[in-house]
């Protein structure tokens, strides 16, 4: 056994099933964790790849950079040399023991115009947005989640393998990340899923544990390191890194963006890293439930310009930047209510941006990468200038490059900076 890890939830877990409500019989899905490993995994080795050079993109006729073939082999390859593919076992196994959960039910009254969580009453702005979302139609309805989720996850080397120490590095290094900067389930991107971590086993994870076997939040920054370090030992390739990554990936590098004019106050733009972590906390005491509630509103736009004391008006006048801009495409596609909004060709484009929620404090992500539609849609709709009666749709085409990208990225950065002043919550750069 190289890991044996305690975990207990510190925000709702949201382990729906197909009609996303919490199964007792169904609590906790090892498929769940093992694909957020090995997104993580992946992240590593991407990330030593563009430090060497040698993780290449290419011109592709759907995505601003493509990753070259050769490079998507040698990525699959070290990855499943970890954990296992189609042709190869994984040379890992996990486990998921001495499972306890207790199932809770939000239920929303549409009439009164409220939520009760376990019966306790909820205004509409006091319940966080995704979870709004879910319950989203006409008349009263009701949503579970599992409460109070304890478990044991272990982690040993399978018995056919043979795995280095470098490799054992990788494995639960991006283990812990995953469970730092990510949650399980449903959401897990924008808080909800998050545990607690308290562990024993190879000297690698006691290292980041304080005396009681707790996680040691402080030093996430010298696990990434760690980490990446064996990850870039792994790699024997070497070439000239392209400025940006095809693919999200955990590296140190910075770029210089001293030439796009948008203020910032989180990053120099002669430094701007390429993957980051902020951590935010409120100034005042706050819940889990009301840092869920704040911090996802970030990415709703109703919610951040209310709380950021902006008016809803034409995108051509709103003071939100991400909306005046329409760099809004930047917080994930598609982002489509009501046939307005933005899409793509491409079926999905993952948030660059994830949001962990542990107690007292919240974990913002970024990723800076080249893989982004060339071609976004905007939608809206209004109403024809001698008839406001009449409504018509119209579309506007956004051509993304390099330096959109850039540019939207520094926008981001910059409204998020405003909304957590404006919010309350001080910040601070965790990594690099």
């Amino acid at each position: 056994m190289i890991a044996e890890l305690e975990l207990k939830n510190e925000t709702p877990v949201f382990l729906g099933s197909y009609d996303t409500q919490f199964h007792e019989d169904d609590p906790f899905r090892t498929q769940s964790l093992k694909g957020l490993w090995r997104y993580w995994v992946r992240a590593y080795i991407a990330g030593a790849m563009f430090e060497k050079g040698v993780l290449t993109c290419k011109k592709s006729d759907t995505r601003v950079c493509g990753v070259d073939s050769k490079s998507l082999d040698i990525l699959l390859a070290k990855t499943q040399e970890i954990l296992g593919g189609p042709k190869l076992a994984s040379k890992f196994r996990i486990f998921i023991e001495d499972v306890s959960v207790s199932k809770k039910t939000i239920k929303k009254e549409e009439k009164e115009k409220k939520f009760k969580i376990d019966g306790e009453e909820k205004g509409l702005l006091e319940v966080p947005q995704r979870i709004r979302l879910l319950m989203m139609g006409k008349g009263d309805r009701s949503l579970s989640f599992a409460n109070d989720v304890r478990t044991k996850v272990k982690v040993e080397v399978a018995s056919h393998a043979d795995a280095s120490d470098l490799e054992i590095k990788i494995a639960l290094g991006s283990l812990l990340t995953a469970l730092t900067l990510n949650g399980l389930g449903k959401m897990g991107r924008r808080g909800f899923g998050t545990f607690s971590i308290r562990g024993d086993g190879h000297q690698f994870i006691r290292s980041y544990l304080d005396s009681r076997g707790f996680f040691i939040f402080e030093k996430l920054p010298d696990l990434i390191n760690e980490t990446l370090n064996a990850a870039c030992s792994c790699i024997d390739e070497k070439g000239t890194p392209h400025e940006l990554p095809p693919l999200d990936c955990v590296t140190r590098r910075k770029i210089d963006l001293s030439a796009i004019s948008v203020e910032q106050g989180i990053f120099n733009r002669r430094e701007v890293p390429v993957f980051s972590v902020i951590k935010v906390e409120k100034r005042s005491k706050a819940d889990s439930l009301q840092l869920l509630s704040e911090l996802q509103d970030f990415f709703y736009r109703p919610g951040r310009t209310r709380k950021m004391g902006i008016g809803i008006t034409r995108a051509e006048k709103s003071e939100d930047l991400l909306t005046k801009e329409r760099f809004s495409w930047f917080l994930g596609l598609p982002r489509e209510q009501k046939e307005t909004g933005y899409s793509a060709a491409v079926e999905r484009r993952a948030s660059p941006i994830h949001l962990a929620v542990h107690n007292g404090f919240g974990l913002f992500t970024l990723f800076l990468s080249g893989d982004w539609p060339l071609g976004i849609c905007w939608e809206r709709f209004r109403r024809r200038p001698h008839n406001i009666k009449v409504r018509e749709r119209e579309t506007i085409p956004l051509l993304i490059d390099e330096n959109i990208i850039k540019r939207a990225y520094l926008t981001v950065l910059l409204c998020l900076e405003k909304y957590l002043k404006a919010c309350g919550y001080s910040y601070e750069v965790m990594y690099p």
